[in-house]
């Protein structure tokens, strides 16, 4: 039970850094160097600090809603109408365009081992067991078919 509550602990600290994160910068940590920018946070307990080693960087995998609008298509000349566009940009996405609203993460469970029977996931903050989520349970998506135990 001690191993499992530790587990939990971290998962909650990281969970709690990503709404810190997104709190401040209105995205998620971009997934190639999210744990620099996570420790980038206020922690003045060292919480985030001392949980961010104990998680495996390529268990983090964030998620953007991206929604096009079909609307009626002209049948005019290509090219012919050329507006001015502006290069600048107000929004608060990322500097990539993309500004990332859900993620998912993996962590190792008492093994250590990413991958194992054991492991958490922890999604957009609800924690739970992989082999529970791959065999239909609470938090199940249709991307969940990439965990499996």
């Amino acid at each position: 039970m001690a191993i499992t509550a530790k587990n939990n602990a971290i998962a909650l600290t990281i969970d709690r850094a990503f709404f810190q994160y997104k709190l401040k910068y209105k995205t998620l940590p971009d997934p190639t160097d999210w744990k620099a920018q996570l420790a980038t946070l206020p922690d003045p307990d060292g919480s985030i600090a001392a949980a961010l080693p104990e998680v495996d960087s390529d268990g983090y995998q964030p998620r953007a809603e991206v929604a096009s609008v079909g609307g009626p298509r002209s049948r005019g000349l290509r090219g012919a109408i050329i507006q001015k566009a502006s290069l600048t940009s107000t929004d608060d996405a990322t500097p990539g365009g993309l500004t990332y609203s859900s993620y998912e993460l993996l962590l190792p469970g008492e093994d250590k081992i990413l991958g194992t029977e054991d492991d958490l996931v922890s999604r957009d903050g609800v924690i739970s067991r992989v082999t529970n989520v791959a065999k239909g349970g609470v938090g199940r998506s249709v991307s969940a078919g990439a965990l499996q135990p």
